[in-house]
Protein backbone atom coordinates (compact mmCIF):
# COMPACT_ATOMS: atom_id res chain seq x y z
CA UNK A 1 0.00 0.00 0.00
CA UNK A 2 1.37 3.38 -0.99
CA UNK A 3 1.38 6.25 1.40
CA UNK A 4 1.31 9.92 0.56
CA UNK A 5 4.59 11.49 1.58
CA UNK A 6 3.78 14.97 0.31
CA UNK A 7 3.45 16.22 3.88
CA UNK A 8 7.12 15.57 4.38
CA UNK A 9 9.71 18.21 3.67
CA UNK A 10 12.27 17.74 0.95
CA UNK A 11 15.10 17.73 3.48
CA UNK A 12 17.82 15.10 3.51
CA UNK A 13 16.71 11.61 4.53
CA UNK A 14 13.16 12.83 4.89
CA UNK A 15 13.88 14.90 8.01
CA UNK A 16 11.06 17.14 9.15
CA UNK A 17 12.47 20.67 9.22
CA UNK A 18 9.43 22.70 10.09
CA UNK A 19 10.49 23.23 13.73
CA UNK A 20 13.51 25.37 14.59
CA UNK A 21 14.36 25.87 18.27
CA UNK A 22 15.23 29.26 19.71
CA UNK A 23 18.85 29.67 20.74
CA UNK A 24 19.24 30.39 24.43
CA UNK A 25 22.59 32.03 23.70
CA UNK A 26 20.84 34.44 21.34
CA UNK A 27 18.55 35.58 24.13
CA UNK A 28 21.50 35.98 26.48
CA UNK A 29 23.43 37.93 23.83
CA UNK A 30 20.53 40.35 23.36
CA UNK A 31 20.22 40.83 27.12
CA UNK A 32 23.97 41.33 27.50
CA UNK A 33 23.90 43.95 24.76
CA UNK A 34 21.21 45.88 26.62
CA UNK A 35 23.08 45.59 29.92
CA UNK A 36 26.16 47.07 28.21
CA UNK A 37 24.60 50.48 28.84
CA UNK A 38 26.19 50.39 32.31
CA UNK A 39 29.52 51.14 30.57
CA UNK A 40 28.32 54.73 30.25
CA UNK A 41 28.30 55.09 34.03
CA UNK A 42 31.95 54.35 34.76
CA UNK A 43 35.09 52.96 33.08
CA UNK A 44 34.92 50.17 35.67
CA UNK A 45 32.12 48.63 33.57
CA UNK A 46 33.91 48.76 30.22
CA UNK A 47 34.42 45.01 30.35
CA UNK A 48 30.66 44.46 30.07
CA UNK A 49 30.45 45.38 26.34
CA UNK A 50 33.50 43.23 25.64
CA UNK A 51 31.87 40.24 27.31
CA UNK A 52 28.65 40.94 25.43
CA UNK A 53 30.51 41.00 22.10
CA UNK A 54 32.20 37.70 22.90
CA UNK A 55 28.88 36.16 23.86
CA UNK A 56 27.33 37.41 20.62
CA UNK A 57 30.06 35.73 18.56
CA UNK A 58 29.42 32.43 20.31
CA UNK A 59 25.68 32.88 19.87
CA UNK A 60 26.08 33.45 16.12
CA UNK A 61 27.85 30.12 15.80
CA UNK A 62 25.14 28.48 17.84
CA UNK A 63 22.39 29.95 15.68
CA UNK A 64 24.13 28.87 12.48
CA UNK A 65 24.70 25.32 13.74
CA UNK A 66 28.42 25.80 13.49
CA UNK A 67 29.09 22.79 15.64
CA UNK A 68 28.82 20.63 12.52
CA UNK A 69 31.80 22.43 11.00
CA UNK A 70 34.16 20.55 13.31
CA UNK A 71 33.42 17.31 11.48
CA UNK A 72 34.36 17.51 7.78
CA UNK A 73 32.17 14.52 6.95
CA UNK A 74 29.09 15.93 8.63
CA UNK A 75 26.26 17.36 6.58
CA UNK A 76 24.61 20.52 7.85
CA UNK A 77 20.89 20.00 8.06
CA UNK A 78 18.43 22.84 7.70
CA UNK A 79 17.04 21.93 11.08
CA UNK A 80 20.42 22.54 12.70
CA UNK A 81 19.93 26.28 12.37
CA UNK A 82 18.27 27.87 15.37
CA UNK A 83 16.11 30.94 15.63
CA UNK A 84 17.48 34.11 17.17
CA UNK A 85 19.91 35.51 14.62
CA UNK A 86 18.33 38.96 14.73
CA UNK A 87 18.43 38.93 18.52
CA UNK A 88 22.14 38.20 18.39
CA UNK A 89 22.78 40.97 15.88
CA UNK A 90 20.75 43.40 17.97
CA UNK A 91 22.72 42.51 21.10
CA UNK A 92 25.99 42.82 19.18
CA UNK A 93 25.02 46.24 17.85
CA UNK A 94 24.03 47.44 21.32
CA UNK A 95 27.27 46.20 22.86
CA UNK A 96 29.42 47.87 20.19
CA UNK A 97 27.38 51.07 20.34
CA UNK A 98 27.40 51.42 24.11
CA UNK A 99 31.08 50.50 24.31
CA UNK A 100 32.11 53.01 21.65
CA UNK A 101 29.95 55.72 23.21
CA UNK A 102 31.42 55.10 26.66
CA UNK A 103 35.01 55.36 25.43
CA UNK A 104 34.31 58.42 23.28
CA UNK A 105 32.47 60.23 26.08
CA UNK A 106 35.29 59.49 28.53
CA UNK A 107 37.99 60.73 26.16
CA UNK A 108 36.09 63.92 25.30
CA UNK A 109 35.42 64.65 28.98
CA UNK A 110 39.06 64.01 29.83
CA UNK A 111 40.25 66.35 27.08
CA UNK A 112 37.86 69.16 28.05
CA UNK A 113 38.56 68.85 31.78
CA UNK A 114 42.34 68.77 31.35
CA UNK A 115 42.21 71.82 29.09
CA UNK A 116 40.13 73.73 31.63
CA UNK A 117 42.44 72.67 34.46
CA UNK A 118 45.46 74.05 32.60
CA UNK A 119 43.65 77.33 31.90
CA UNK A 120 42.65 77.66 35.56
CA UNK A 121 46.20 76.92 36.72
CA UNK A 122 47.67 79.53 34.38
CA UNK A 123 45.17 82.12 35.58
CA UNK A 124 46.02 81.38 39.21
CA UNK A 125 49.76 81.68 38.58
CA UNK A 126 49.20 85.01 36.83
CA UNK A 127 47.23 86.18 39.87
CA UNK A 128 50.23 85.46 42.10
CA UNK A 129 52.61 87.20 39.70
CA UNK A 130 50.37 90.27 39.76
CA UNK A 131 50.81 90.27 43.56
CA UNK A 132 47.10 89.73 44.15
CA UNK A 133 47.82 87.34 46.98
CA UNK A 134 44.43 87.77 48.61
CA UNK A 135 42.60 86.60 45.49
CA UNK A 136 45.09 83.76 44.98
CA UNK A 137 44.66 82.60 48.58
CA UNK A 138 40.88 82.61 48.23
CA UNK A 139 41.23 80.21 45.31
CA UNK A 140 43.03 77.66 47.51
CA UNK A 141 41.42 75.06 49.71
CA UNK A 142 42.14 75.45 53.46
CA UNK A 143 44.44 72.45 53.49
CA UNK A 144 46.82 74.13 51.02
CA UNK A 145 47.73 77.10 53.23
CA UNK A 146 49.59 76.34 56.49
CA UNK A 147 47.72 77.39 59.64
CA UNK A 148 48.76 80.53 61.42
CA UNK A 149 50.37 80.27 64.88
CA UNK A 150 47.09 81.35 66.44
CA UNK A 151 44.97 78.74 64.72
CA UNK A 152 42.52 76.62 66.64
CA UNK A 153 43.04 73.08 67.80
CA UNK A 154 41.89 71.75 64.44
CA UNK A 155 44.74 73.47 62.69
CA UNK A 156 42.70 75.66 60.34
CA UNK A 157 42.94 79.42 60.00
CA UNK A 158 39.82 81.18 61.18
CA UNK A 159 37.69 82.24 58.21
CA UNK A 160 37.13 85.72 59.68
CA UNK A 161 40.85 86.59 59.46
CA UNK A 162 41.64 86.98 55.73
CA UNK A 163 44.75 89.01 56.52
CA UNK A 164 46.20 86.04 58.42
CA UNK A 165 45.39 83.74 55.53
CA UNK A 166 47.10 86.06 53.07
CA UNK A 167 50.10 86.40 55.36
CA UNK A 168 50.54 82.65 55.75
CA UNK A 169 50.06 82.22 52.02
CA UNK A 170 52.79 84.75 51.25
CA UNK A 171 55.22 82.93 53.57
CA UNK A 172 54.92 79.65 51.68
CA UNK A 173 58.22 78.69 50.06
CA UNK A 174 56.52 77.94 46.77
CA UNK A 175 54.80 81.33 46.69
CA UNK A 176 58.04 83.13 47.56
CA UNK A 177 59.76 81.42 44.64
CA UNK A 178 56.93 82.41 42.31
CA UNK A 179 57.00 86.05 43.41
CA UNK A 180 60.63 86.36 42.32
CA UNK A 181 59.25 86.39 38.79
CA UNK A 182 57.63 89.54 37.48
CA UNK A 183 54.33 89.86 35.65
CA UNK A 184 54.58 88.56 32.11
CA UNK A 185 57.09 85.83 32.89
CA UNK A 186 56.91 82.84 30.52
CA UNK A 187 54.42 80.22 31.73
CA UNK A 188 54.28 76.70 30.37
CA UNK A 189 51.63 74.31 31.68
CA UNK A 190 50.33 70.88 30.83
CA UNK A 191 48.01 68.38 32.47
CA UNK A 192 49.27 64.88 33.19
CA UNK A 193 45.85 63.46 34.01
CA UNK A 194 43.35 63.11 36.83
CA UNK A 195 44.25 62.60 40.47
CA UNK A 196 42.32 59.45 41.34
CA UNK A 197 42.82 59.88 45.08
CA UNK A 198 40.78 63.09 45.04
CA UNK A 199 37.60 63.15 42.93
CA UNK A 200 37.31 65.79 40.19
CA UNK A 201 40.98 66.80 40.63
CA UNK A 202 43.59 67.14 37.88
CA UNK A 203 47.38 67.34 38.08
CA UNK A 204 48.86 70.33 36.27
CA UNK A 205 52.62 70.83 35.86
CA UNK A 206 53.72 74.46 35.51
CA UNK A 207 57.11 75.80 34.46
CA UNK A 208 57.56 79.47 35.34
CA UNK A 209 60.44 81.47 33.90
CA UNK A 210 63.36 81.65 33.74
CA UNK A 211 62.66 85.04 35.27
CA UNK A 212 66.23 86.36 35.33
CA UNK A 213 69.58 85.59 33.80
CA UNK A 214 71.13 82.58 35.47
CA UNK A 215 67.91 81.73 37.31
CA UNK A 216 66.38 78.31 36.81
CA UNK A 217 62.68 78.00 35.97
CA UNK A 218 60.33 77.50 38.89
CA UNK A 219 58.59 74.18 38.39
CA UNK A 220 55.30 73.65 40.19
CA UNK A 221 52.85 70.82 40.63
CA UNK A 222 49.31 72.07 41.10
CA UNK A 223 46.31 69.97 41.96
CA UNK A 224 43.29 71.68 40.40
CA UNK A 225 39.84 70.64 41.56
CA UNK A 226 36.59 71.48 39.80
CA UNK A 227 33.14 71.88 41.29
CA UNK A 228 29.88 72.39 39.44
CA UNK A 229 28.03 75.53 40.49
CA UNK A 230 24.51 76.49 39.43
CA UNK A 231 23.43 80.10 39.36
CA UNK A 232 19.92 80.57 38.10
CA UNK A 233 19.55 78.49 34.97
CA UNK A 234 23.27 78.43 34.18
CA UNK A 235 25.72 75.81 35.36
CA UNK A 236 29.47 76.18 35.20
CA UNK A 237 32.62 74.83 36.85
CA UNK A 238 34.64 76.67 39.47
CA UNK A 239 38.26 75.67 39.93
CA UNK A 240 40.24 75.74 43.16
CA UNK A 241 43.81 74.85 44.06
CA UNK A 242 43.71 71.66 46.11
CA UNK A 243 47.46 71.08 46.17
CA UNK A 244 50.59 73.18 45.63
CA UNK A 245 54.21 72.04 45.72
CA UNK A 246 57.46 72.10 43.81
CA UNK A 247 57.44 69.67 40.92
CA UNK A 248 59.88 66.87 41.72
CA UNK A 249 59.57 65.52 38.18
CA UNK A 250 60.85 68.69 36.59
Amino acid sequence: MQTDSSHRDSGTNGEVTGYRPVSALAILAAAAGAVSAVALASPLFWTVPLLAIGLAVVALRDVAGAENDSDPESVRLPGDRKLGRWWVLAGLALAIGFGAQAVTTHLVHRWISSDRAVAAARLWVETVLEDRLGDAAKSCLPMVIPPSPGAGSRGFTMPDAPSQVEGQFAKMEVVEAMRKCATGAPIEAHCSGPEYVMPAAWVVHVSLGPCAEGMKPVRLRLLMRSKAVTRGTRQFDTWTVAGLAFDQEG
